[in-house]
C-alpha cells in the first residue's frame, strides 16, 4: 500500500483541494480565533483539558471527549457568516458496534453520518467519514514535555546513529505555518513526523468498507488520531493522500480547520458520484431508489448487483435499474485513461451472438477533474484514471446457477464460439473469469460480458501494452511469470479451462484462497506437474457434473499438458509454434474436446 500514498500534505492545500474549503473561510476562523469570537477561550480550554487528560493507553476513554469537543466546535462554527452544513455530520463511538452492510467484522473508532440518520443503526451503507485513533503508550516515552515528538535516532549503513528527519520529494503550495512559505510531499514511512503504516492501514480498512457498500462513491475521506496528532486522509481509486500531522492539543486553527473542512463537506466533496439523484435531484448516501441519466434515457436504480471489493484499481460496480424500456445492467468502473474503452468494443460486437448488448455509455471524467494544479503535481507520478460507465442488457445470472449438464455444456460451448467471434472481428477478451460469464434465465441464453481488460489485436504487440491482465485464479501460466509475454488467443482458452475447473469443484482446486501472483503460479504449475499423482486425478466434482471428468476436464487438461510440453525450453520441439502451444491448443483442438 505504502507506494500508493503520498504524505505531508500542507492542511490548507489538503482542506482546499479534498474537501474543497476556501481560504477564506479558515482565514475567517483564524480572525473568529484572534477575537475571541469562536466561542469562549475558557470552554474550549475545559474541552481540550478532558481530551489532553486521558493517558496514552487509555484509548475508549478518548472518544466521548472528542465526539463532545467536536459537536461543540461545529456549533460554535454554525454562529459564523457563511458556515453551513448540507450533511450535518455526526460523529459517534462505534468502537464496540460491527457495522452492518458487510461480510467482514469492522469496529470502527468513530463514525460519521448524516445528521437525520445519527439514531440509526449503524450501517456501513450510511457512513460519511470514519476515525481511526492510536492512542497507546508505547510512544509516550518518545514525547517531549510539551507534546511535540522526540527526534528518534536510526542506524545507517556504517553502524553509527545520526538523528532521523523525514525525506521529502515534490514542493507544494503555502502551508499554514511553513516559515519558507513551502512544503513537501513524500511517500509514507514509519517516521516520527506521521503516522506509522498501521493504523493507515486500519483506517483503509473502513474506506475499503465504504466504498464496498456505497457503490457509488468515487473516493472516501477519512481521519487518523495518533497519539494526539490529527491527519487526514483521500482514498481514491489511483492513490492515497495524507495531510501533515499537528497535535490537536496545541494548534486550535488546524484542529478547527480540519472539522470545519468535514463538517461543511457536501456529499459530492465526500466522493458521491453526482450522476445518482433522488427525485428532488439531490445527491443520496444510499444508490437504492437513484435516478441515473446516461445519454438521452434515465433509470432507477433497483438494486447494487456487484461491487469490487478492492481499494485500488477499477473497481467495477454494477446496479440492476429500469427505465421505460425495460431492465438493464448499469455498470460503473474506473480504468486507467490509457486503456481501450470498453464501450467500442462492445458496439463492434453487437451483431455477435452471446456477447452483452451494449444500450448506452459515457465518460463521466477522470479522477483529478476537481482538483486544482498544486495538488495534482502532488499526485502526477500515479496513473491517471477516469470513470466510465455503461448501459447493457439483458440482466443475466452468473452461470454457476446453471447446474443441468447438458444445459451447462451448450451454454460453454457458445461462450468459447463467442469469444473466438470477437478475436475475429480484432478484439481480444483479456479476462476469462467465472465472473465474466453469465446466463440469462428468461432468454436462457449465455452472455460473455465485461471488455474492460479487452484489447484490440492489432496493438497486442505494442509496448505499452499491458501483458499481464486477467483475474489471478483464471491467468494463464504464461502470464504468471515474472516478466510474461504478450497476452494471446491461447491464454485466454487457458483461463476457460479453469473456469470449467472452478465451476465444477466446489473447492476450485484451492485457488480460491490464492492471493499472490507468486503462489498462483506454484500452485498452476503444481497442477500439470507430472507424475503418477496428479490434481486433476482427485479434484472432487459437483455430483452433476462428474460426467465431464473423464470427457472435457481430462481431454482439455491433456491438450494443455502436450502444449506446455511441447514449447518447455529443455524438453519440448525447436520449432513449436508458441501462439499455439506447438498446435495443441487451437480453438479447433478445444472445441473439438467440447464436442464430446
Amino acid at each position: 500500500m505504502a507506494s500508493h500514498v503520498v504524505k505531508d500534505m500542507e492542511l490548507q492545500l489538503f482542506i482546499r483541494e479534498a474537501c474543497k474549503f476556501p481560504d477564506k473561510l479558515y482565514q475567517t476562523i483564524q480572525r473568529a480565533i484572534q477575537m475571541d469570537a469562536l466561542g469562549p477561550t475558557e470552554e474550549w480550554n475545559r474541552l481540550m483539558d478532558e481530551v489532553s487528560s486521558v493517558p496514552l493507553g487509555s484509548e475508549p476513554r478518548l472518544y466521548a471527549p472528542l465526539i463532545t469537543l467536536y459537536d461543540w466546535i461545529r456549533q460554535q462554527l454554525g454562529n459564523l457568516s457563511g458556515f453551513t452544513s448540507t450533511t450535518d455530520l455526526h460523529f459517534k463511538d462505534t468502537s464496540c458496534t460491527p457495522l452492518l452492510g458487510s461480510r467482514a467484522v469492522r469496529k470502527p473508532d468513530m463514525t460519521g453520518t448524516l445528521g437525520s440518520t445519527a439514531d440509526r443503526t449503524p450501517d456501513w451503507r450510511d457512513v460519511l467519514v470514519c476515525w481511526e485513533v492510536k492512542h497507546s503508550a508505547k510512544r509516550q516515552a518518545d514525547e517531549e514535555p510539551d507534546g511535540r515528538q522526540k527526534k528518534k535516532t536510526r542506524t545507517n549503513s556504517s553502524g553509527l546513529l545520526n538523528t532521523s528527519t523525514p525525506s521529502h520529494t515534490t514542493c507544494l503550495g503555502r502551508g499554514l505555518d511553513s516559515s519558507d512559505g513551502r512544503t513537501s510531499v513524500s511517500v509514507l514511512s514509519d517516521d516520527h513526523n506521521g503516522i506509522s503504516s498501521e493504523p493507515l492501514a486500519q483506517l483503509m480498512s473502513y474506506c475499503l468498507e465504504m466504498a464496498t457498500a456505497q457503490a457509488h462513491r468515487r473516493h472516501t475521506i477519512g481521519v487518523l488520531l495518533c497519539e494526539w496528532r490529527l491527519q487526514l486522509v483521500l482514498h481514491t481509486r489511483a492513490f492515497i493522500v495524507v495531510s501533515e500531522a499537528f497535535d490537536i492539543r496545541h494548534d486550535r486553527l488546524k484542529l478547527t480547520t480540519a472539522i470545519a473542512a468535514l463538517w461543511m463537506a457536501n456529499l459530492e466533496t465526500l466522493g458521491f458520484d453526482s450522476h445518482f439523484v433522488n427525485n428532488a435531484e439531490q445527491l443520496t448516501v444510499r444508490s437504492d431508489g437513484c435516478r441515473v441519466t446516461v445519454e438521452n434515457d434515465t433509470y432507477v436504480i433497483e438494486k447494487t448487483l456487484f461491487r469490487a471489493r478492492n481499494l485500488f484499481g477499477r473497481a467495477t460496480g454494477a446496479f440492476a435499474a429500469s427505465s421505460s424500456s425495460g431492465r438493464v445492467v448499469i455498470k460503473i468502473n474506473c480504468p486507467p485513461t490509457s486503456r481501450e474503452v470498453e464501450a467500442n468494443f462492445l458496439k463492434a460486437a453487437q451483431g455477435i451472438p452471446n456477447i452483452i448488448r451494449i444500450i448506452a455509455a459515457a465518460n463521466w471524467g477522470d479522477i483529478l477533474k476537481s482538483f486544482g494544479a498544486d495538488f495534482t503535481e502532488a499526485v502526477q507520478r500515479f496513473e491517471l484514471r477516469e470513470f466510465r460507465v455503461v448501459v447493457l442488457s439483458p440482466v443475466c445470472e452468473p452461470l454457476t446457477r446453471v447446474t443441468d449438464l447438458e444445459k451447462f455444456k451448450v451454454c460453454f460451448r457458445k461462450l468459447v464460439q463467442a469469444h473466438r467471434r470477437l478475436y475475429d472481428i480484432g478484439i481480444l477478451h483479456c479476462d476469462i473469469s467465472v465472473g465474466n460469464m453469465m446466463y440469462d434465465p428468461l432468454g436462457q441464453e449465455p452472455y460473455l460480458i465485461d471488455g474492460d481488460l479487452g484489447k484490440s489485436v492489432k496493438n497486442l504487440d505494442s509496448p505499452s501494452s499491458d501483458h499481464r491482465t486477467g483475474t489471478l485464479p483464471f491467468m494463464a501460466i504464461d502470464l504468471l511469470v515474472a516478466k510474461p509475454p504478450k497476452h494471446m488467443y491461447r491464454h485466454d482458452l487457458e483461463s476457460f479451462f479453469y473456469v470449467l475447473i472452478w465451476i465444477c469443484a466446489p473447492d476450485h482446486s484451492g485457488w480460491e484462497t490464492v492471493d499472490s501472483i507468486p503462489e498462483m503460479l506454484e500452485k498452476k504449475q503444481a497442477f500439470f506437474a507430472p507424475g503418477q499423482s496428479r490434481p486433476v486425478d482427485s479434484l472432487v466434482l459437483h455430483e452433476y457434473f462428474e460426467p465431464m471428468r473423464l470427457t472435457w476436464i481430462l481431454s482439455l487438461y491433456r491438450i494443455i499438458l502436450r502444449g506446455r510440453a511441447a514449447i518447455d525450453p529443455d524438453i519440448g520441439k525447436p520449432n513449436a509454434d508458441f501462439e499455439t502451444m506447438g498446435g495443441y491448443l487451437t480453438f479447433d483442438t478445444f472445441m473439438e474436446e467440447l464436442q464430446n
